[in-house]
């Protein structure tokens, strides 16, 4: 099966590492995907070096939480096949080599709806993350986040989440988007259709002082936020999508 890929890249001023993300899509061996890119008014040349690629980018002025606002409508965007599969990569981070897509289209031959894991940091500071969640139903209530990049999913998945699921407050949340449509996915998934990914896929850039930055002031409030989404009801896995 030759699986189509969207690969839906969120930054705001990357202009250090745009190059180097985007080149290591352009040197997928595996040709069949499509990319947008959402920028969120980078003040940098970010841009300059975007318009030199042949990719779709939408401009969006939203100032924060940019990676939040900037991926929802990524999503409302890819508005083709339902079997197409979402992969998710931030504008300063990269993929780890050029056969990523075509070990992904192998992974997903198999009746799989939902990938996660393994990343290195690009500073080599601490080894692969991520790892297989013991229990699907129970992961939400547990302390356990091992679920991270590469995040791959069927769009027709990301379709079962209801809306009003992803908001906190009426509001997307700041800091903690992933747990928000991940823990969905996962329990609608289950083990029978969620892939534990342990080859290593994609380079998180912890070189990236803005995003360390970032991490360091939100932590606590990502902590927080957290416990709101594992408060809210779990979702029926699924038979079929």
């Amino acid at each position: 099966m030759n699986n189509k890929f969207i690969i839906l890249v969120t930054q705001r001023n990357a202009e250090p590492f745009i190059k180097k993300c985007l080149d290591s899509i352009l040197s997928q061996t595996y040709k069949n995907y499509e990319v947008i890119i959402m920028d969120d008014a980078s003040t940098d040349k970010t841009m300059e070096i975007v318009r030199k690629y042949p990719f779709q980018c939408i401009h969006n002025n939203v100032k924060h939480p940019y990676h939040c606002i900037n991926f929802m409508a990524g999503i409302n965007l890819v508005a083709t096949d339902k079997e197409d599969i979402i992969i998710l990569l931030s504008g300063d981070d990269w993929f780890y080599s050029d056969d990523v897509l075509e070990y992904l289209n192998g992974i997903y031959q198999e009746d799989i709806w939902l990938t996660y894991g393994n990343f290195v940091p690009s500073g080599g500071a601490y080894g692969p993350y991520c790892q297989p969640i013991p229990n699907t139903r129970e992961y939400r209530r547990s302390d356990l986040w091992v679920a991270s990049h590469l995040v791959t999913c069927k769009k027709k998945l990301w379709d079962r989440i209801k809306h009003e699921d992803l908001l906190m407050d009426g509001h997307y949340p700041n800091n903690s988007f992933d747990c928000a449509f991940l823990y969905p996915m996962i329990e609608m998934a289950g083990y029978k259709h969620l892939k534990f990914i342990e080859k290593v896929l994609y380079v998180y850039n912890d070189n990236n002082p803005v995003a360390i930055e970032n991490f360091k002031k939100d932590k606590r409030a990502c902590l927080r936020e957290r416990k709101y989404w594992k408060a809210k009801p779990s979702y029926p896995e699924l038979k079929e999508l």
